[in-house]
Formats: C-alpha cells, sequence, structure tokens
C-alpha cells in the first residue's frame, strides 16, 4: 500500500516538477532585483513552497476521493443517487467535476450533465489508480465532458475488498494556476 502511494506520489512529483519549471521565470522576475545568487535561491525557495503546496492539494484530493469512494450510491454503482451525490458535493472550482466509473472505465455518475456515454479507460489517472490500488495521479487533459484543461485523479472504488471502479476529480489547470499566481505575488 505504502509503496503504491509512493508511487502516485512519485507522479505528483512529476507535476510538481513540471510546474516549477513552467513557473521559474515568473519566479525569476518576482525575485527581480535581487543579485544573481539572490535570485538562485528565491527560485529555490519559490519551488519548494510549491512543491509543498502541490502535495497538499493531492493529500486533500485524496481524502475526498476516499470519502466519494465509500458514499453508498458509489458503492452499489446507483446511476441515479450517485449523480445526485456528485452534484450536492460538486462547487469548489479545484475540480472540473466529480464522478465515477467502472472497471471498465465507463462513467456511471458526474457532477456535470452528460450526453452519450463516456469512457475514461484511457486515462493516465484511471490506469495509474486501478494499477497502484491508490491515488492515480494523470497528465494533462482536457476533459471530455467539462472541455477544460486538467489534471485527472482518480481513486479506486472497493466493495467487499473487491476493486470495482474509481472514483475522479480532476484538478483545474485555471484554478491551480490562479493559485499559484496569488502564492508568486506573496
Amino acid at each position: 500500500m505504502l509503496g503504491a502511494m509512493l508511487t502516485s506520489l512519485k507522479f505528483g512529483g512529476v507535476l510538481a516538477a513540471s510546474l516549477v519549471v513552467l513557473l521559474a521565470p515568473s519566479a525569476a522576475s518576482a525575485a527581480g532585483s535581487q543579485s544573481p545568487g539572490g535570485k538562485a535561491s528565491a527560485i529555490e525557495r519559490v519551488a519548494r513552497h510549491l512543491r509543498r503546496d502541490l502535495n497538499g492539494i493531492l493529500a486533500q484530493a485524496r481524502t475526498q476521493l476516499v470519502q466519494l469512494s465509500r458514499l453508498p450510491s458509489v458503492q452499489a454503482g446507483d446511476k441515479g443517487a450517485c449523480n445526485r451525490d456528485m452534484e450536492a458535493r460538486a462547487g469548489s472550482p479545484r475540480y472540473t467535476a466529480l464522478g465515477a466509473a467502472d472497471l471498465a472505465g465507463d462513467l456511471y455518475c458526474l457532477s456535470l450533465p452528460n450526453g452519450p456515454p463516456v469512457s475514461i479507460a484511457d486515462r493516465a489517472y484511471f490506469l495509474r489508480a486501478l494499477g497502484s490500488g491508490d491515488l492515480g495521479v494523470g497528465d494533462y487533459q482536457i476533459g471530455r465532458v467539462s472541455g477544460q484543461g486538467s489534471v485527472g485523479l482518480g481513486f479506486p472504488v472497493r466493495v467487499g475488498g473487491r476493486i470495482t471502479g474509481i472514483t475522479l476529480s480532476p484538478l483545474s489547470l485555471t484554478w491551480l494556476d490562479q493559485r499559484v499566481e496569488a502564492q508568486l505575488r506573496r
């Protein structure tokens, strides 16, 4: 279990490292008037802070996904009740949607209205959640229902000790960008 979580966190670490590389120019300009050596240490401080913040975001997301996976509607695979449960818990701009999918990757409930059947079987977060038995952190994606840029997050649903699917909450890159920008202004 610990190994699986470390593997998932490793993907989170890759995400954090990618964000640091992308944000280094912003951090450098925030460090602006410092000497060249001072800029490097300012960038390192910002990078450490962002990494800690992202680890906290992932830990909170994991907690939420665990809670969602334990909902009676999710455990039963009850589409109507699950849709209502996800809609009732949605609303945070942090996530583009909340939902659940079966082992085949077919969404059976989502906090957003959706039309034709949607499969997430090819999404990295789905495969990683099933493969690790813990938090699966995906890659950059455009949501098939939301149409928004996000990083997929998923956690296995266990019924009677057997994995039956995953819960999901893609992390909004718009929200994350606004959060990082606010932190860089501090």
